[in-house]
């Protein structure tokens, strides 16, 4: 397998004859989840890096996403990056890219950057960075602070804010802040169970203390019907001017326990949603439409691979933070090599006791325990108080600290720290091989130096004489295991009897 695999990442452009958005998105996240899935299990990908190839579908420098399918995927595989640490990267290019401005793909490629875009030539990595906060703008007369140019005024404009989720929890945190904060009037709060919502007649209530109109609704918006109604029913004299879609389900879980149907769970009340929101206002001059969404979605996010459809710290935020605030899975305490070095010249019992340490260390960290001794070498890891989550955490730290690449369902293969340690021994520890087996060993590694040389005329007779003393011995070898005679001293022959041996097994005398 090459070092670098690259998968096209193709859905259908929305459009006549197409399928819907969400649709799309389903589709072509599915899809994805299945190659990523796949990937992790097969030995043969060991070495391998697998990279989606997107075309359009991250927005540079203020631009436009132009699909949104294959920017779900983005979310999706960030997620993956962070459970399975250098097995995953993701590249977007121009949507109309031309040979010419593939050029710098090889040098992409070599990058160990997790996720890139090429843009006009240039190789591009998202960073964070810090910037100043807006001077408060002083309100004028007949403006409270509440009400200020730019804050209240562009949001409401005498109209009706809805908020999708307004009842739960950050639905609730942001209507405060939009009537406490920014000013707004008039607002529109749907949720599935509206009004019969726990606690939203205190916060209509408090609300309404605070001067505002307050409406809360029972409204399923992944419903396209359902959602359109209730757009009918907003007074023409304050129709909607602005859109907040807060709403959302959680079905978290790492990428190997996820389905089509999970996927199914979170992305009906977000990408759906979201598309129906779009599709009936977007003819109402509306002067925002904000979507909310976790940051893994930004970030990855292990156990969060649906939702956002990574202490080593995230490429994202390596411009803003310089030092870890915790041990990660690629911080082990022992590198890989020094692992190696240590079970060097030790005895088996020796080795299972460094490798056991080793697996109890690292439990201890993942499970907040001071050190490893709270860890029993024969208990199960699920009575330990492991979930899918931490048996991730897990494995990736023993792949760093071993160099080895464990498979995600290593908790469910090997159950208890004595039994990893079995699956550790049998892969880092090779019995020195003796007799046939090391002198074929050694002619493969000198048939491969072979194959990688330049040699003039001279180096190739005296390679090619040492060559043939080197069959001779082996054939004496072998004579003289078929017919009990004596062996042929190479040492104490004189160069005739060599010759004379050559020129025998060569036919020439």
């Amino acid at each position: 397998m090459p070092d670098v695999v690259l998968v096209p990442v193709l859905s259908e452009p929305d459009g006549a004859g197409a399928v819907a958005v969400p649709d799309s998105v389903r589709e072509v996240v599915s899809r994805a989840l299945g190659q990523l899935q796949q990937w992790p299990g097969e030995d043969r990908f060991a070495g391998s890096r697998l990279v989606f190839v997107t075309r359009g579908a991250v927005a540079v420098d203020g631009g436009a996403v132009a699909d949104l399918a294959a920017a779900s995927v983005w979310g999706l595989v960030r997620s993956a990056q962070s459970e399975n640490p250098g097995c995953f990267g993701l590249l977007d290019l121009e949507p109309a890219a031309g040979a010419a401005a593939l050029t710098p793909l090889a040098r992409a490629l070599g990058s160990e950057e997790p996720q890139l875009v090429l843009r006009g030539g240039e190789v591009r990595a998202a960073r964070l960075d810090r910037v100043p906060l807006p001077e408060p703008v002083a309100p004028t007369d007949g403006e409270t602070d509440g009400e200020t140019a730019g804050a209240g005024e562009s949001w409401e404009r005498g109209g009706t804010v809805l908020i999708t989720g307004g009842t739960g929890g950050l639905g609730a945190v942001l209507a405060r802040h939009l009537v406490a904060e920014r000013g707004v009037r008039r607002l529109l709060l749907l949720s599935r169970r509206g009004p019969g919502a726990e606690g939203v007649g205190a916060l209509v209530e408090e609300l309404e203390t605070l001067g505002a109109e307050v409406t809360a609704a029972a409204c399923d918006v992944a419903d396209r019907g359902a959602l359109a109604d209730v757009l009918a029913a907003v007074p023409a004299a304050h129709p909607v001017s602005a859109v907040v879609h807060a709403a959302g389900v959680l079905d978290d879980g790492v990428i190997g326990s996820l389905t089509p149907e999970r996927l199914d769970t979170v992305l009906r009340p977000k990408v759906d949603a979201a598309w129906h929101l779009h599709e009936l206002t977007r003819d109402l001059g509306l002067a925002a439409f904000v979507v909310f969404s976790s940051v893994a979605g930004v970030f990855g996010g292990a156990g969060q691979g649906n939702y956002a459809a990574e202490g080593e710290i995230p490429a994202l935020l390596s411009g803003l933070i310089r030092t870890p605030s915790r041990r990660s899975a690629t911080a082990a305490p022992r590198s890989a090599e020094s692992l190696g070095q240590r079970l060097t010249g030790l005895t088996d019992e020796e080795r299972r006791d460094v490798l056991l340490t080793l697996v109890r260390d690292q439990a201890a960290v993942v499970l907040g325990h001071a050190d490893g001794t709270a860890v029993g070498a024969s208990r199960q890891f699920q009575e330990l108080g492991f979930d899918s989550l931490t048996a991730v955490d897990f494995r990736n730290r023993l792949n760093a600290a071993t160099g080895l690449r464990l498979p995600a369902t290593l908790l469910f293969d090997y159950p208890t720290p004595a039994a990893v340690v079995d699956h550790l021994h049998s892969q880092l520890v090779t019995e020195e091989v003796t007799g046939a087996g090391s002198v074929l060993a050694v002619l493969d590694q000198l048939e491969k130096a072979i194959t990688e040389m330049t040699v003039d005329a001279q180096e190739f007779k005296h390679v090619a004489g040492r060559i043939e003393v080197l069959r001779t011995k082996w054939a004496a070898l072998r004579q003289e295991s078929a017919n009990g005679s004596g062996e042929f001293d190479l040492e104490a022959a004189s160069d005739d009897d060599v010759f004379a041996l050559l020129d025998d097994e060569l036919g020439l005398s």
